[in-house]
């Protein structure tokens, strides 16, 4: 038999294989197996065994390996063999399905790889082979880039075959663009709690990957969790990641007249040049945030850059011509001049539309409305986009299956409408949640009033219950001040005796103190508070306060600018007036100056 020779020389096999002298290797392979069979030679021998189409050769390696229970992953081995057999004598579905197993095995023969490239049109029909082949290619020749090219490609077009290959590689061989790419095959499904697990799960098993860190932090931006990103990009250096957080924060700092306009026209112009993109991330950012105010400011600056809108445009610029008409009633004589071009070049998109429809609602042409609502029947919206055809319908005095997303939209056409529809919407099921729910929508509109009215009605309903007693009792303390402390002080200190230990109840207390100007007993609650719930922004900015009126303007300094830090970095407003105070107490006090 040919496996029956004396042993040989191990290196003179791989040298002459290396050199291409086929013949004088097969013999010294086939001595240095003999006299030590292991992997590697069997591996040798079956890359002649497909060059030479030595199928007595394959047939002995196999009936070797059905002999010799205890060789080194022998059903691998046996998995190629069979595969090159079924090759050679032309059964390509055979070698499909065989080649597959081996694959699911844990094989990396250069010979599957490279048979598969010498009859690829052969092996259209099998996709999740070719990526295979693919992938070994572009591992064995990887100054060679087009094939991890041609594999993403394949990947992407065929999203179930390159599901189904990547969770395989990831389980076999793990890498870091098999993380990337599955992450994004499940965010286009929809699927983001994986993602989110499969981008985490990557960073940790490859901490420096910056491609893998890079679409972690754009993850985080996309769902909100701004802190993460940030960690994530200053670690990484994320010039880009980091680049959308800055014109972010400073957009809202501008909008809340805490922020340097100048600064932010700075970095909108680099923003441009280095990542036009970033200025979609950073509208979604603040739209996920809930930071309306900012939105038609950011937008604005991207408008000036922006000098033919395209089709993926479209949503982030609906998104900005909205948000300005809620706040502003009105679009500039360039927002107008832009949504007729996004009406005139998008005809089949309904977006347009929806803007045109609440502009027009504002102005009072409801006939039109009606018309454009029946037109827009035909679409189907993003839940968001869709929350504005409620609130027209709304303010027609019509009905829409999901009122809370259009309550908020509806207060810009309509106070009153709001109000009148949030009353009836809590009558039809007055329980905690749905009170929390329309207490969220004011909020987000700023409307206290609203607030305190519903929380009126709510005190009366749980006349018991700590969370509505403290609730009420903070929103008499912002609505109507001094004239109502005591009242409202009669609902914090019963909502205490519930629960003596709340940081959030102590706080309350605390400023109603402030307010009445006792600024003792303010500190005394609030330092109280401080000591169960250090690093909370509204308590450090209340007790910021206090130390003021106190006289420390250095410890009120420390204090506030805790709550800023805070602030900043969470892309977030702590409490009406923030930035007024923040500026007042900067100019006063006479601290070294601090630079946030």
């Amino acid at each position: 038999m040919l496996l029956d020779l004396p042993p040989a020389d191990f290196l003179q096999c791989q040298v002459n294989l290396l050199e291409g002298k086929i013949e004088k290797a097969l013999r010294f392979c086939i001595l240095s197996f003999a006299k030590e069979p292991n992997p590697v030679t069997l591996q040798n021998l079956e890359v002649i065994a497909y060059a030479t189409k030595n199928e007595k050769l394959l047939e002995e390696i196999k009936e070797f390996l059905k002999k010799r229970k205890n060789f080194p992953q022998r059903e691998r081995f046996l998995a190629e063999i069979e595969a090159i057999l079924s090759l050679l004598k032309g059964d390509y579905s055979g070698f499909a399905r065989k080649a597959l197993k081996a694959y699911s095995l844990g094989s990396d023969s250069p010979v599957l790889a490279l048979a598969s490239k010498d009859h690829i049109f052969k092996l259209l029909n099998y996709p999740k082979l070719l990526m295979w082949t693919l992938y070994h290619l572009s591992q064995m020749f990887p100054q060679k880039g087009k094939f991890q090219v041609l594999l993403k490609g394949l990947v992407f077009s065929l999203p179930s075959e390159g599901i189904t290959f990547l969770e395989d590689l990831l389980r076999l061989e793990p890498q870091p663009f098999a993380y990337l790419w599955l992450a994004k095959l499940y965010a286009q499904l929809g699927e983001l709690k994986k993602t989110r697990q499969l981008l985490e799960e990557g960073v940790k098993k490859f901490p420096n990957d910056g491609e893998l860190a890079k679409e972690l932090a754009l993850y985080y931006l996309r769902r909100g969790k701004v802190e993460k990103a940030y960690l994530l990009a200053e670690k990484h250096s994320l010039k880009e990641v980091l680049l959308v957080l800055n014109f972010v924060r400073e957009s809202v700092e501008v909008a809340h007249s805490c922020g340097d306009e100048e600064k932010l026209k700075n970095l909108a112009s680099q923003l441009y040049s280095e990542d036009p993109r970033g200025f979609k991330t950073a509208l979604a950012l603040l739209l996920k945030n809930y930071l309306d105010k900012a939105i038609p400011l950011a937008g604005k600056l991207w408008l000036s850059f922006l000098k033919k809108p395209s089709a993926e445009d479209l949503p982030f610029l609906t998104v900005y011509l909205l948000k300005d008409l809620e706040l502003k009633k009105e679009l500039s004589e360039e927002e107008q001049k832009l949504l007729q071009t996004l009406l005139r070049e998008f005809p089949d998109s309904p977006l347009p539309k929806v803007v045109l429809a609440f502009k027009l609602a504002l102005e009072g042409d409801l006939d039109e409305v009606k018309k454009l609502l029946k037109e827009l029947e035909r679409y189907r919206l993003d839940p968001y986009f869709g929350s504005y055809i409620g609130a027209l319908k709304l303010y027609l005095r019509g009905k829409t299956e999901n009122i809370l997303p259009s309550l908020e939209h509806l207060y810009y056409l309509s106070r009153e409408r709001a109000f009148s529809v949030a009353k009836l919407y809590w009558e039809q099921n007055s329980d905690k949640p749905r009170l929390w729910e329309i207490l969220r929508v004011f909020f987000a509109v700023g409307d206290l009033k609203f607030q305190e009215t519903f929380l009126g009605e709510a005190v009366k309903k749980y006349p018991e219950d700590a969370e509505v007693l403290n609730s009420y009792g903070y929103t008499l303390l912002l609505t109507c001040g001094k004239a109502c402390v005591s009242k409202a002080k009669t609902y914090i200190e019963k909502a205490l005796k519930k629960q003596p230990n709340s940081p959030a109840y102590l706080d309350s207390l605390g400023w109603a103190y402030f307010i009445s100007g006792d600024y003792a007993k303010a500190k005394f609650y609030l330092e109280k508070a401080l000591q169960l719930e250090k690093e909370d922004p509204i308590l450090n900015l209340h007790y910021g306060w206090v130390l003021l009126k106190l006289g420390n303007t250095c410890g009120a300094r420390k204090y506030i600018l805790k709550s800023y830090g805070w602030f900043s970095k969470n892309l977030t407003i702590p409490e009406n007036g923030f930035c007024e105070n923040l500026g007042k107490l900067l100019k006063e006090t006479k601290c070294e100056k601090t630079t946030r």
